[in-house]
C-alpha cells in the first residue's frame, strides 16, 4: 500500500489486534482441512509503518504483553514512537 502524494507519513510502530472469527485453511500433504480451534481467540500484530507508508509485519501472537514489549524494542531500533491502536495511545 502506498501513501497519497503529499501526505506526510510518520514512521511508527503500531500494535493492532482482533478476534479470530473464521476457520483457518490448513493445506498439507494429506490435503486441505479447516481448523476451527482458534475461533474466538484474540491475536495481536506489531507492524512498522515506514516513511513511504508501507506496513511491515514484524510480530504476531496471542499475548498482548509480548506485543507491547516487542513494539517498544522495535521503536527503539527504528527511533520512533509506539502507537497502540487497541487503546488509542501513542507512547
Amino acid at each position: 500500500m502506498t501513501n497519497l502524494i503529499g501526505t506526510p507519513v510518520t514512521v511508527r510502530v503500531e500494535i493492532v489486534g482482533g478476534t479470530i472469527t473464521k476457520a483457518a485453511m490448513i493445506i498439507g500433504a494429506t490435503g486441505r482441512r479447516l481448523d476451527f480451534s482458534d475461533i474466538g481467540q484474540m491475536r495481536f500484530f506489531v507492524d512498522v509503518i515506514a516513511e513511504d507508508g508501507t506496513r511491515i509485519g514484524m510480530w504476531e501472537g496471542a499475548n498482548y504483553e509480548t506485543a507491547i514489549l516487542t513494539a517498544h524494542e522495535l521503536a527503539e531500533e527504528w527511533k520512533c514512537q509506539v502507537y497502540d491502536n487497541l487503546i488509542g495511545d501513542a507512547t
